[in-house]
C-alpha cells in the first residue's frame, strides 16, 4: 500500500523535532538545544521536504504498529470477553441460536412468527 507523504506531515515532523529540542533545552539546562530547535523550526517552515526521510520512516513504524496492535488487541478482546461469555452461556444451558434444535429434529428449528406490522410498531422504534 503506497502512501503519499504531504508537505504538512513533513512540517509536523520538523515541529515535533523542534519541540523535543526545546524540552531537552529546558530539562537539561543546555541552551544549545534551543538554538537547534530554532533551526529545526525554520527549516520545517521553509523547506519541509528535508524531513521526508524521517517522515517516511515514522509512517512505516506507525503502519507496522497498527497491524501488530490490531491483532493483539482483537485477540485479547476475543479471549477476555467472547470466550468467557460463551463458556458461561454453555454452563447455564442457554441456546439463543437454537443449535440443539437443529441437531435433534429433521424439521425446521426456526420460530414461526405470524406478526403483521402496523403503523404503531414503527412510530417509536427507539
Amino acid at each position: 500500500m503506497k502512501m503519499e507523504i504531504t508537505r504538512k506531515q513533513n512540517t509536523e515532523i520538523g515541529m515535533i523535532a523542534a519541540g523535543i529540542c526545546l524540552v531537552l533545552a529546558v530539562t537539561r539546562h543546555q541552551w544549545g538545544f534551543a538554538g537547534w530547535a530554532l533551526v529545526l523550526l525554520l527549516v520545517s517552515l521553509v523547506l519541509p521536504v528535508l524531513f521526508f526521510p524521517i517522515t517516511w520512516c515514522w509512517w512505516q513504524v506507525a503502519r507496522l504498529l497498527a497491524v501488530v496492535n490490531m491483532r493483539i488487541l482483537l485477540t485479547l478482546l476475543f479471549f477476555i470477553l467472547v470466550v468467557p461469555v460463551g463458556l458461561w452461556r454453555r454452563w447455564r444451558g442457554r441456546d439463543s441460536l437454537r443449535l440443539r434444535a437443529f441437531r435433534q429434529g429433521s424439521g425446521s428449528a426456526l420460530e414461526v412468527r405470524e406478526h403483521v406490522y402496523t403503523k404503531e410498531d414503527l412510530v417509536h422504534t427507539f
